[in-house]
């Protein structure tokens, strides 16, 4: 089983687009997929792919309430939080900060009073269903929650544990922007990063960062390079094709067109509709290389 995590630091590279063919490819020839939406803040591909889901699970994490009847103000729970969410009011009550709470429960583990009781607040769901013989697993953080990074984790973990059960050759991840830890269960799960990027000055920046990263943690898969949208600076694709080569990093070129947004907003998949021309064919090169790793 190859689990791919279709990543890049930069959003808008073209991540879900990538990974999107990609698991069609796969399906394509016989492969058994799963494909995983990890971007929880906007599961576009899901949006594309429009699954048929057959469960879902709340991801809800502890938010502590003060039970003032029983609460003296000692403040205990104060200073033991980890977060600072907790704050001793002049008046003695204490304020929970909400946005702050990473859900840890400490505070009413130290509580001496049992002044601190448990609810639940829906940061997310887990959505899982199938799409044309495909699973899919969909992570979808809730409106007005920050919790986008526990939100992941959960999916992570819930999607391990069916790809455990099950005999899949390929697992495709669309990961979220960004080089944060809501990234790192996605990279310590992968065994190829497929590292999406454009020639943009910001694109190049964060493609050196998102190498960091990936050394930051000591990853140990494989790793192929995707410029996308060839055609935009000659001088920032050079520089792209640089940093590739000088970390003997296999790199794919797909070339700019209208005709992917045009795709995208149809909710098509590219090689689907236009699987002979230069774009069809470097995604379909772009699937050899991760076949062969």
């Amino acid at each position: 089983m190859k689990i791919v995590a279709i990543a890049g630091g930069k959003g808008g590279t073209g991540k879900t687009f990538v990974a999107l063919n990609l698991a069609y490819l796969a399906l394509s020839r016989g492969y058994r997929t799963l494909f995983i939406d990890a971007d929880v803040d906007n599961p576009s591909a899901s949006a594309v792919l429009k699954p048929s889901i057959d469960r879902s699970e709340d991801v809800a994490t502890f938010v502590p309430s003060i039970d003032s009847s029983r609460c003296r103000g000692c403040a205990k729970c104060v200073s033991m939080c980890p977060e600072h969410a907790l704050v001793a009011l002049p008046t003695g009550r204490i304020l929970v900060i909400e946005d702050l709470c990473s859900g840890c429960s400490l505070c009413r583990l130290v509580c001496p009073f049992n002044a601190i009781a448990e609810r639940k607040r829906v940061e997310g769901w887990i959505r899982v269903g199938s799409w044309n013989g495909m699973d899919v697993v969909v992570g979808e953080l809730a409106v007005g929650s920050r919790k986008d990074a526990i939100v992941i984790k959960k999916l992570m973990d819930y999607a391990s544990s069916i790809w455990s059960s099950h005999r899949y050759d390929y697992v495709f991840i669309d990961s979220p922007p960004g080089t944060g830890a809501k990234l790192y269960p996605i990279a310590k799960a992968s065994k190829i990063v497929v590292v999406v990027t454009e020639p943009t000055p910001l694109g190049v920046s964060d493609l050196r960062k998102f190498f960091e990263f990936l050394e930051s943690i000591n990853f140990v898969g494989k790793i192929v390079v995707v410029l996308n949208k060839r055609g935009l600076s000659d001088r920032l694709e050079d520089e792209v094709r640089s940093i590739a080569r000088s970390r003997n990093i296999p790199l794919i070129e797909i070339p700019y067109s209208r005709r992917v947004a045009e795709c995208f907003a149809s909710r098509e998949i590219y090689v689907r509709r236009y699987g002979e021309d230069a774009i069809g064919e470097a995604l379909k090169k772009l699937f050899d290389y991760v076949e062969s790793m």
